[in-house]
């Protein structure tokens, strides 16, 4: 009978947590958000909390070229930056505008939508944003998505 007691309370426990589990996973994995201003995107990036997951790097993408093969449609890189020394958190960013302690590797062209980001922290992450989720100029929160790198965590720590 003991047996059952136990068991019954571990899970009663385990369905107690899962709401509230469910409820933080949401909100814990927005930590990208975008807004256009002044006809500028701005990123602010959360998830910095160390060494280990500050940004090192930043690419702007488009994927609207068509692909030379007929099938789909490829990349076609629009801005990208990396950081030199990654000794510190960049919390904001403006597409076209190179951040303090970074260097550009692709020089700032037309800007065409829709694009893809890829944010480089701890891992490698991706999201595609279409203009109009930024055309009403309110910042939107986006959860990118893991790109696999071996030997990370998968999501940004929260902080």
């Amino acid at each position: 009978m003991s047996y059952l007691r136990r068991g019954l309370a571990l899970l009663i426990l385990l369905v107690s947590g899962l709401p509230s589990a469910a409820c933080q996973s949401k909100q814990e994995y927005e930590w990208l958000t975008a807004q256009l201003l002044d006809n500028k995107v701005v990123f602010t990036i959360g998830g910095q909390c160390g060494a280990q997951s500050y940004l090192r790097r930043l690419e702007i993408a488009d994927t609207v070229a068509p692909n030379p093969s007929g099938s789909g449609s490829s990349r076609h890189l629009l801005w990208s930056v990396r950081q030199l020394d990654p000794a510190a958190a960049t919390p904001t960013v403006t597409v076209g505008q190179v951040p303090t302690g970074f260097e550009e590797l692709t020089p700032m062209g037309s800007l065409t939508w829709p694009i893809s980001v890829d944010v480089w922290t701890n891992f490698r992450y991706e999201v595609n944003i279409p203009q109009g989720d930024l055309s009403g100029g309110a910042a939107k929160k986006y959860s990118p998505q893991p790109i696999w790198n071996e030997k990370s965590e998968v999501n940004p720590p929260k902080c």
